[in-house]
């Protein structure tokens, strides 16, 4: 009985050994000039399984990490296009990000951490002017102006904010033609439960920037922090500036 429970296990194992076999796989793009590198379970090539990472110009790698039976898992690094400077990093578990995954900004330097596990900014970076910031705080039709504990943040950090509003923007054709440039500030409420919402232009430069400005803006996903002032979260007012400048 002893030996068929070992010679069952055995056959278990080579079994499960056998199942896991992957092949690699190298697929490129040549409208970026980039190439995805990883591996798939030989049983399923549908089913990556094992090292990632993209890499562009055939040297910069930009994403590393690694998948699980076609699920991101374990630890994975953003890093930039030119494959000097991380963007973000942390682990997936069952493609979800879960625990402390730190973001950077474009300079490098630490901006926030994150603790999707716990759904709480554990750091995020302060500039000098935003000390003594006050905001408005929204609470049903009375505002008051106060600083806050933190302000609203987006999850990510602003320099990953940014590039969503870069690479969605267009410039209104109305306005070039007529050399229009300037900023439109979009205020908008953030409210306790970090959704964005009524958004508005405070001063307008028309020619299609303000329309164009609120629709890029509304396009931010809603991965926003809300702001939280003497331990409880609140409606806060928040305003993008977006600027139109002509090259």
């Amino acid at each position: 009985m002893k030996f068929f429970l070992i010679t069952l296990l055995a056959v278990v194992f080579q079994f499960h050994v056998h199942s896991q076999e992957t092949t690699r796989i190298t697929v490129k793009d040549k409208s970026t000039n980039s190439k995805e590198v990883y591996y798939v379970l030989k049983s399923d090539q549908s089913i990556q399984h094992g090292p990632y990472q993209k890499i562009v110009d055939n040297k910069f790698l930009i994403v590393e990490g690694q998948f699980k039976q076609g699920l991101k898992d374990s630890l994975w690094t953003y890093y930039k296009h030119n494959g000097k400077g991380i963007i973000s990093s942390g682990k997936y578990l069952e493609n979800m990000q879960v625990g402390i995954w730190s973001f950077y900004d474009h300079k490098g330097r630490l901006e926030q951490n994150y603790d999707f596990s716990e759904n709480t900014v554990v750091y995020f970076k302060t500039e000098k002017e935003d000390l003594d910031r006050k905001y408005k705080i929204i609470n049903g039709l009375d505002t008051l102006e106060s600083s806050l504990d933190n302000p609203p943040l987006y999850i990510g950090g602003a320099s990953k904010m940014k590039n969503q509003i870069a690479k969605n923007i267009h410039y209104p054709v109305e306005a070039m033609e007529n050399g229009i440039q300037g900023t439109v500030n979009v205020i908008f409420i953030i409210d306790s439960n970090g959704v964005a919402r009524n958004h508005r232009v405070s001063e307008k430069i028309g020619f299609g920037c303000d329309e164009e400005a609120i629709r890029v803006v509304k396009l931010i996903p809603n991965n926003w922090y809300p702001a939280q002032l003497n331990g409880k979260r609140v409606n806060v007012e928040f305003s993008i500036p977006i600027n139109f400048v002509l090259n």
